[in-house]
Order: C-alpha cells, then structure tokens, then sequence
C-alpha cells in the first residue's frame, strides 16, 4: 500500500493542478483503500486518508542552468539551458583553451594594445594617428567639423 499511496495521490495532484486558473492553493483529500495478502493467507484491509495542497500554477524551478551545446569558434562560450549564452569553463577547456590562448600570445601584438603601445610608427618615425585622429582630419577638410582648435592640428 505504501507504494501505491504516492502515485495515486501524484495522480490527483496532476489532474487539479491543471483542471483550473486559480492562483490560490486548493485542498485536495485522496482516500486509499487496499487489500494485501499475505503468506498465512490472512486478509488484511486498510483505509488511509490524506490531505495535499495543490500548488499554483507558477511554479518555479530552482535547479542551476547547464551546458546544452559548447559554440564554436573562441573556446568557451556556451548555450545553457536558460537560454542564455555565456562562458563555461568545460567548453573552454573541452575546445583546447590554453592551446588557444599561448596561440593567441604569440601572435606578435605586444600586451596592451594600441591603447598602450600607440598605433605604430610611419617610416619617418612619426606616430601614425588613430581612428579618431583620421575622423576629426576628414571632419576639417569636408567642413562639417568647423572648432578652429581641432582643425588648426591638422593644418
């Protein structure tokens, strides 16, 4: 009897759970009654009761997303089960992260970047500008940047 209580009263839980809209829990009482045998060929009858509250429709999951697909490309950007696209540490390590971050390191730019390295060096030595430096000079010269100040650096 013991294992049968449970599926019948999951049972009734399905079925209320989805036969409405209301968001206020419902009391749901199941009676069981069973019969067991037993080897002495003794008839043991018994009637149980038991009360269950049905939970709201909006029930939320507490469970932690996982990795449904490592995305190609980078090592470690994954597709996790919320739907959300991030970095997993599996993926990067399953697409030879390391391996592509010593190949990434010697690829001959110097740490830092053209924020701290500035943007390299014409063949006079003079610092080639940057973008905004290139915008603001073509700016000047088509005449929709007209600040004397800005302009008078590229003349």
């Amino acid at each position: 009897m013991n294992r049968l209580l449970p599926a019948i009263l999951a049972g009734v839980l399905c079925v209320s759970g989805c036969s409405s809209e209301q968001s206020e829990p419902v009391q749901v009482t199941a009676t069981v009654t069973a019969t067991h045998t037993t080897t002495t060929s003794e008839t043991v009858s018994s009637t149980s009761s038991a009360s269950v509250a049905a939970e709201p429709d909006t029930v939320t999951s507490e469970t932690e997303p996982y990795v449904v697909e490592c995305l190609v490309g980078t090592p470690g950007p994954a597709l996790w089960s919320d739907g959300t696209i991030e970095h997993s540490e599996y993926c990067f390590y399953a697409n030879d992260g390391p391996a592509y971050l010593e190949q990434e390191s010697q690829s001959g730019l110097l740490p830092g970047g053209a924020a701290v390295n500035g943007y390299g060096y014409d063949e006079y030595g003079n610092p080639n500008p940057s973008s905004g430096e290139l915008q603001a000079e073509w700016g000047c010269q088509q005449g929709y940047i007209t600040d004397p100040e800005i302009c008078s650096y590229f003349e």
